[in-house]
């Protein structure tokens, strides 16, 4: 009789100790994971939404964000005098809640219809939270509502703050402002609140009256009339009498040492079309001998100018045109293509984003009339 074999356990031992091989592994895996984790070197609940971040991030820099500044401010540059309602009501979709229904245009001072053209988008210029600055240039004719021969056109350039609420969804969220063209971008100044002593009610009553001469001279009068308001190393450019000085609605002043630091909310109207406009200026002055000088002039936000006055054949079709609703806000429409500035226009340069210099806050470039 054979005497009975007995199975091996060489197959079971080995199943132990591969159990126990990966209990092991997992062990200490975890714990690496978790001493990564604890010293922040390791974070799984921001990795994946990281790559959505990017990808959202360039909504309100995109093409789609160009061409609804682009719409908007076509909109924006379009009115008829007495028919205040029919422009909110085009400019309606494009606004945030709470933004003036005319976007900052002072509609009871227009003297002049608009319409314009060549409408085309610079610069976006990212602030975070998916808001941007869309740069878009434009030329805008203007007609007299009494005789439709007499007529100019301009070329302008529009600051639209917008914020993207999605990949084709967006919404100006600020007032939009005028701008010049840059200088010198190294000159770009930003806002910072004013440090230094107050000043008495006298001293500031005495730079009120000085401010309100030197802008009133720096909006109608010329450069020369300018320079003995001032010191200044570099000369201070003024609008030439593109602009008329209406008054200084807010002014806060402090004393720096031996000069004076103020800031100025400027009120000023266009010459030629009669548009009203709001803008902040920071203004160094002096002292001496009982008068007052300017010795340092910047801007807040860029100020309004008017590059190039044009005269031409009239578009008395473009100023017969009905009034047509605005494209809603979510629908980006084909882009047109403009037609090119000259070679020497100011507009050549409209890659970069208008800045303001700290040695002058706009210049003037070309104004012929007829």
């Amino acid at each position: 009789m054979r005497k009975p074999h007995l199975p091996s356990t060489t197959p079971l031992q080995f199943k132990k100790i591969a159990l126990w091989g990966l209990l092991a592994t997992s062990t200490i895996i975890s714990t690496a994971a978790i001493g990564l984790w604890a010293t922040g070197q390791f974070n799984i609940s921001t990795a994946a939404p990281t790559v959505i971040e990017q990808k959202q991030s360039a909504w309100e820099t995109s093409g789609n964000a160009k061409a609804f500044a682009e719409t908007f401010a076509h909109e924006y540059f379009k009115w008829s005098v007495g028919l205040e309602e029919q422009r909110a009501n085009r400019l309606k979709p494009y606004l945030a809640a709470g933004i003036d229904p005319q976007a900052g245009i002072d509609f009871s001072s227009l003297s002049w219809h608009a319409r314009p053209e060549e409408v085309k988008a610079g610069d976006a210029e990212p602030e975070g939270n998916h808001r941007s600055i869309v740069y878009v240039s434009a030329i805008v004719d203007y007609f007299n509502p009494k005789n439709e021969n007499d007529y100019f056109s301009e070329r302008k350039i529009l600051a639209v703050p917008i914020l993207a609420k999605g990949e084709n969804h967006f919404v100006v969220i600020d007032t939009p402002y005028l701008v010049p063209l840059p200088t010198k971008p190294g000159d770009a100044w930003k806002k910072t609140p004013l440090q230094g002593q107050d000043v008495e009610e006298q001293v500031e009553s005495e730079i009120q009256t000085a401010l309100e001469s030197f802008f009133k001279v720096y909006a109608e009068g010329k450069d020369s009339e300018i320079s003995y308001l001032t010191q200044t190393t570099k000369p201070i450019h003024g609008y030439n009498g593109s602009m008329q000085f209406l008054s200084i609605d807010q002014l806060e002043a402090v004393q720096q040492g031996n000069h004076y630091e103020a800031q100025a909310l400027v009120h000023l109207k266009e010459a030629n079309s009669g548009m009203e406009v709001t803008y902040p200026y920071e203004v160094e002055l002096s002292k001496e001998n009982g008068r007052w000088f300017v010795t340092d002039l910047r801007c807040l936000l860029a100020t309004i100018i008017s590059i190039g006055k044009i005269k031409k054949k009239p578009a008395t079709a473009l100023l017969r045109r009905e009034e047509t609703g605005a494209i809603p806000p979510n629908t980006i429409p084909a882009r047109r293509e403009p037609v090119s500035a000259s070679p020497s226009s100011p507009l050549d340069r409209f890659s970069s984003p208008p800045l303001c210099s700290s040695s002058h806050s706009l210049l003037v470039i070309e104004r012929n009339v007829k």
